[in-house]
Formats: structure tokens, C-alpha cells, sequence
């Protein structure tokens, strides 16, 4: 609901107050040159501007992203010359709140969304929701009209914007012959993975090597 509520409705709601809207996709940082405009984003994009120190001929007045996480140092980078929103949200719930500042970890809850959280389970109520409370796995920390972002409680990850099961990609791993046991987690925007050979895996990584063993195993869960 990020696109519906920002690609779409924000920029038709502005359509009042005479903003145009550029409805042609934006592939590279640098051909940006707009004047008085707001750029719509997501970390992935944003992330590219920071790595490679690309500087806006023209800066944005605002800058919303979504999607996933934006990194401290990209916000950093990004917040010196224009106004960053930051949402978070997802595709069941919508918008639920937003950061403004890189050195607050706290999210402000919109003044539509309802969170009622339990010691098992944490439920959000929106205007836009399908059902009446919808639940969502992340952990989250209440500070009143506030939020704070723990972590996951379940075993899926956002790799730049894509949701990803890791068990999923455990389970595939594990069915290989040469895999006795695997663990997979996030590090930084990519999926690691610890992998236990079993007796035919040793004798392979013996024979071929481990580069080989790890080509093999990427083109069964890619």
C-alpha cells in the first residue's frame, strides 16, 4: 500500500495546491534534475546514492522512502540537504508511522492507526485494513503515540524491498545430499548461510573445492 497511498493519492491530493507529476520512472540518481519537487523512493535507491556520493544538481524539498529499513548513514547522507520521511509499514496494514530525523530510532504512529499489543501477539487497526485488527510479526516497542522497531518474531526478511522466508531457504539447502544442517540469516542486504557437510559433502568439497560447493548450492535455491 506504499505505491497506492504515495505514488498515487499523495500526488493527486497536491494536484490542488498546482504540483505536477512526473510519472516517469527514475532509473538513475543522477538525471535527477527537477526544481522544488519531492522524490518517491525506497532504501534500494537511495542506498545507491550514498555508496556512490552522488550529489543532486537540484536537491529534493522532501524525500519519501518505504519499503524496507532506511539505513542510519544513508538517512544521514540524505538529511543534509533535503527533508526525509521514512514510513513504515506493510502491504497487509498500510502506512502505520513514520521517522523524520536519522538520530531518532522512534516512529510517530499515524493518527488513524490503532496498535494493540499483547505479551504473544501484536495486533494494528487502520481505516484501510482488510479485517478489523491484522497482525504483524515484527516486535515492536510502545512509547505512547511512539514506536520503536525490535526486530522480526518470525523468520522472514526483507531483502532489498522482497520479502524472504529463510526456512524456506533452509528447507531447500536441507534437501540437498550434501547439506547434513543449515542456519540462515540477514547480513546486511544479502542472505548468509552456515552449512554442516554431510560424509558425501566432505568428499565433495575434498574433490571440487569449496568455491564449486557454494556455485552448487546457490543454483538449487536461487
Amino acid at each position: 500500500l506504499f505505491g497506492l497511498t504515495f505514488h498515487f493519492m499523495y500526488p493527486f491530493i497536491n494536484i490542488q495546491d498546482l504540483h505536477k507529476i512526473n510519472t516517469k520512472r527514475i532509473d538513475y540518481p543522477d538525471k535527477i534534475n527537477y526544481q522544488n519537487f519531492v522524490l518517491i523512493s525506497n532504501p534500494a535507491f537511495l542506498s545507491s546514492i550514498k555508496k556512490y556520493n552522488i550529489e543532486f544538481e537540484k536537491c529534493p524539498e522532501y524525500i519519501i522512502s518505504a519499503g524496507a529499513k532506511l539505513q542510519d548513514d544513508v538517512f544521514s547522507y540524505l538529511e543534509k540537504n533535503s527533508k526525509i520521511v521514512e514510513i513504515y509499514g506493510s502491504t497487509e496494514t498500510g502506512v502505520i508511522a513514520y521517522r523524520t530525523k536519522s538520530n531518532s530510532s522512534k516512529f510517530k504512529i499515524f493518527n488513524t492507526v490503532e496498535i494493540d499489543k499483547n505479551q504473544d501477539n501484536t495486533y494494528v487497526k487502520t481505516d484501510f485494513g482488510y479485517e478489523d485488527k491484522i497482525e504483524i510479526f515484527d516486535d515492536l516497542e510502545l512509547f505512547g503515540d511512539f514506536l520503536e522497531i525490535k526486530g522480526r518474531l518470525d523468520r522472514m526478511v526483507k531483502i532489498q524491498e522482497k520479502r524472504v522466508s529463510l526456512v524456506e531457504i533452509e528447507e531447500k539447502i536441507k534437501n540437498l545430499d550434501i547439506i547434513s544442517d543449515v542456519y540462515c540469516f540477514k547480513y546486511e542486504d544479502k542472505i548468509a548461510s552456515l552449512c554442516a557437510l554431510s560424509e558425501k559433502g566432505k568428499k565433495e568439497i575434498i574433490k571440487t573445492g569449496v568455491f564449486e560447493i557454494v556455485k552448487f548450492i546457490k543454483s538449487k535455491t536461487i
